[in-house]
């Protein structure tokens, strides 16, 4: 009850100060400001430049891929010929083979999260160029265009077409 009644006693006495300070919520100045929006997803599907370099890093993925794919059909050849053959093998030489099946594994395991970082680092490369120029091309859109804010369309629930910068900014990017 005394929370309430302090709630209470503070609106009461900011209403107080606003009327005896003069401000008028009515005589407020009403802020426009210029909003736009872009669709990264348009951009990326439309951008040519975009394109060649996405093209250009799935073609390095697959060739680590395939790599990685084709070390780890020889193991498992090789395992699997062990298996067949392990009866008539001695078992020093059937333990020998099998750790270093399992070194191989580990190495392959090993590789395969060097590769992914590689990945991750030469795509973070090749596309930190590209958002730069993707930044830029939306801050002159924006300067020239005296907006004050521009979102991307992945954040907005709604919002009406005539506030799409997208095609602006990719004509831009492609001209580039």
């Amino acid at each position: 009850m005394q929370i309430r009644n302090m709630k209470i006693l503070s609106v009461f006495l900011c209403v107080c100060f606003l009327a005896v300070s003069g401000v008028s919520v009515s005589n407020a100045q009403q802020v426009t400001a210029k909003l736009g929006y872009l669709d990264l997803s348009e951009i990326h599907d439309k951008w040519e430049k975009y394109n060649t370099v996405s093209q250009e890093l799935k073609t390095y993925v697959v060739a680590k891929r395939q790599n990685l794919l084709q070390t780890n059909k020889e193991l498992m050849d090789e395992m699997e010929s062990l298996k067949l053959k392990q009866d008539l093998l001695p078992p020093e030489t059937v333990k020998q083979r099998r750790d270093q099946l399992n070194t191989g594994f580990q190495q392959l395991r090993k590789q395969e999260l060097s590769d992914a970082k590689e990945v991750e680092d030469t795509s973070r490369k090749m596309l930190a160029p590209l958002e730069q120029e993707l930044k830029e091309i939306v801050e002159a859109i924006a300067k020239e265009g005296k907006y004050a804010f521009i979102f991307n369309r992945r954040n907005i629930f709604f919002a009406d077409e005539k506030y799409n910068i997208t095609g602006e900014v990719v004509k831009r990017l492609n001209k580039k």
